[in-house]
């Protein structure tokens, strides 16, 4: 019977944003309504932008995965976690799981051959 590992990771990325800044951010409004806007640094509002998931990404890279934990579960414990977390795919069931979710041995076999035939070959 197989034995299945839950590998929990956290990967990185480095994103950037090149964000338009208003000429007047600087400058203290007032509004007719009494209110008043406070002045802010261009930084401040391309950072407050970014912050309100209001800019596009320039670019982006990937830096790390660090793994955070690995514990060994059954298959049917894996099941219930994707089900649980992957609520999108309620009407899946348990062999299309499997099937696109699970690195099964065969998969890990497919990346080796993959990873082999792009190595570079010892003259």
């Amino acid at each position: 019977m197989s034995r299945y590992v839950m590998v929990e990771t956290i990967s990185m990325f480095k994103h950037r944003y090149c964000v338009e800044v208003p000429n007047d951010v600087e400058e203290e409004m007032y509004f007719k309504d009494g209110t008043r806007t406070f002045p802010c640094t261009p930084e401040e509002w391309a950072m407050d932008t970014v912050t309100c998931e209001e800019a596009i990404e320039f670019t982006q890279k990937h830096i790390d995965e660090c793994i955070t934990d690995a514990k060994q579960v059954s298959l049917e414990e894996a099941l219930k976690l994707f089900r649980e977390e992957e609520s999108f795919f309620d009407r899946w069931d348990d062999a299309t799981i499997i099937k696109n979710h699970v690195t099964s041995l065969a998969k890990q076999s497919e990346f080796k051959n993959e990873n082999d035939q792009t190595a570079p070959k010892n003259a």
